[in-house]
């Protein structure tokens, strides 16, 4: 059958009139039937052929002269061209609710494509701040693997996609991301940063709807962008996502497979995510590279606060080891929580211009936010540990030993060792246990490798100083 249907009914009408007299030797039926008959094509290139009678009349000619009208047909239409005798109200009819289709077909059309438009629009909205530039972000050793990695990123080098970065909150994970990002945008490349948060709300009202078109539609969208970034992955297990966690894993895949560049950051190393999410997702982000941003060390928070300073447009000379040492042990908990005092210090720049001598002066800055040692007792730390931990106190300094208890237990030991330096006999009678309790606390302190371990000390030493 020919496709070009619509063309060969102009060509092709006289000729099909003229084809059908000669068949049919009765004038009478030409002048009721042919001779004002059209030909029109109809959907799915059905051939409709149109008469100016009533449809009853229709039905006497299709009675008679049906098989004289399929020869016509097949000779100028092709053998096996579906045709249709209609009446000229039903084609009107027929035209009038083809419309009315063509109208409703552009409104659902239009509906399915607004979803994209509002994600986009979504997108745009969360406009990258230029202070998560790449040129501000500060590099020392307990990032620069992480660095490097999205560096190659950068470089258009993807042997080692996707990037898994893992790290506690507050170590500059979100600004690493971005700044990604934003170099990637410079280029005028399609990104697509993704918040856990919101894009489970975006999300979850389509996968409601189980509308597949919009969801195929959906992950193309996310697939296909030059560059995606999705920040705490770890919130993605919380909970029952299954349908979520479903629609990234398809996304996820089709990056590998077409080598497009992808980066995850979890405050969870991948190892830990197992229990969160199921094995086909962690072995496809086990395929690429993962890095750590560690616990920044003590020349890492110099370094940083070094920078710091200098962005805020200090001569970092003039900020003695004295001085150096107080910030940084009262805010090593984060780098949010460094860059916090020196907003602080900031405030106060004119009268550290102005002093010879700066410590006195940093110090009276934060007496407000930071409690004098002499306040710290050993009850206060178990009470902030319990409140960290969100157990009793009753628990802490009971005989329980599930991991929780036992890791707050020990943490609370070492803070009230490292803050009061009373002895190891009366930091265990707190307990109720004896000194060699508190000495194997003080030795898994150091050995302890756990990132969640120092964070959680580091934090809880900082909170302690803190004005309620």
């Amino acid at each position: 059958m020919d496709n070009k249907l619509g063309l060969n009914i102009v060509a092709n009408k006289k000729k099909f009139i003229d084809s059908a007299k000669e068949k049919i030797d009765d004038r009478m039926i030409w002048k009721t039937f042919l001779n004002n008959l059209d030909l029109v094509e109809l959907d799915n290139s059905v051939l409709g052929i149109v008469f100016s009678v009533d449809s009853e009349m229709i039905k006497i000619f299709n009675d008679h002269y049906k098989d004289i009208i399929t020869e016509v047909v097949s000779d100028f239409f092709g053998y096996g061209c579906v045709y249709k005798f209609l009446t000229v109200e039903e084609f009107k009819n027929n035209k009038k609710e083809k419309k009315i289709s063509l109208k409703n077909e552009k409104i659902k059309k239009d509906k399915e494509e607004d979803f994209i438009k509002n994600i986009k629009v979504d997108l745009k909205n969360d406009t990258i701040n230029e202070k998560y530039s790449l040129s501000n972000y500060i590099e020392s050793d307990f990032n620069k693997e992480a660095i490097k990695a999205c560096m190659f990123t950068l470089n258009g080098i993807n042997e080692f996609n996707p990037i898994y970065i893992s790290s506690l909150s507050g170590l500059g994970k979100t600004h690493l991301l971005k700044g990604v990002q934003l170099e990637f945008e410079k280029e005028k490349k399609k990104t697509i940063y993704v918040n856990p948060v919101e894009f489970t709300r975006n999300i979850s009202t389509y996968l409601a709807e189980n509308n597949q078109l919009k969801i195929s539609k959906l992950i193309s969208f996310y697939s296909d962008c030059d560059l995606i970034l999705f920040d705490d992955f770890q919130i993605f297990g919380e909970g029952n996502k299954k349908a979520t966690i479903n629609f990234i894993f398809q996304i996820i895949d089709y990056r590998i497979q077409y080598e497009k560049p992808t980066i995850i950051a979890s405050e969870y190393p991948l190892e830990k995510l197992k229990g969160l999410f199921d094995n086909r997702i962690i072995t496809r982000l086990a395929s690429g590279f993962q890095s750590q941003i560690k616990i920044p060390s003590d020349h890492d928070l110099t370094t940083i606060l070094d920078a710091l300073l200098e962005k805020n447009e200090f001569d970092k000379e003039k900020f003695d080891e004295k001085t150096r040492t107080f910030i940084i042990k009262n805010f090593q908990a984060s780098i949010r929580s460094l860059e916090g005092a020196i907003n602080r210090i900031k405030f106060y720049k004119s009268d550290i211009l102005n002093s010879n001598y700066i410590y006195p002066v940093v110090a009276s800055i934060f007496k407000e936010v930071i409690k004098n040692k002499e306040n710290i007792t050993p009850d206060l730390i178990i009470d902030e540990v319990c409140k960290y931990y969100k157990i009793s106190k009753k628990e802490i300094v009971g005989k329980k030993r599930n991991k929780n208890i036992v890791t707050a237990r020990h943490i609370a030991m070492c803070l009230i060792r490292d803050n009061l330096k009373i002895s190891l006999e009366e930091i265990g009678s707190y307990f109720a246990r004896d000194h060699s309790t508190v000495t194997n606390a003080l030795k898994k302190k150091d050995e302890e490798n756990s990132n969640t371990f120092k964070m959680a000390y580091n934090y809880l030493n900082n909170e302690l100083y803190k004005i309620k």
